[in-house]
């Protein structure tokens, strides 16, 4: 079977979302913290910090996953992730 997802963790989120969208590759940014959702809103952990929700909703980006990607597509996206260079370092 083929992944539902398939997620990147980078500290360049947006502008990585916006250099994959430059290049023509769905992508986007994970869920939010869940216990930061509405529906969560009153209940006695939505106010507590959880760090590695924090960081995959902060950090979290999905990419392309499908069972009809062609290999050259593929080798396409990886390629433009590879090439993927933040403006900060």
């Amino acid at each position: 079977t083929t992944p539902w997802f398939y997620e990147i963790v980078t500290e360049y989120q947006k502008e990585f979302i916006i250099w994959l969208k430059s290049k023509n590759i769905g992508c986007r940014m994970m869920y939010p913290e869940l216990n930061k959702q509405k529906a969560f809103i009153g209940h006695n952990q939505s106010e507590q910090i959880f760090q590695n929700s924090r960081k995959i909703s902060n950090q979290g980006v999905w990419i392309p996953s499908h069972p009809k990607l062609t290999g050259s597509q593929i080798e396409y996206i990886s390629e433009i992730i590879n090439k993927f260079k933040p403006t900060n370092c």
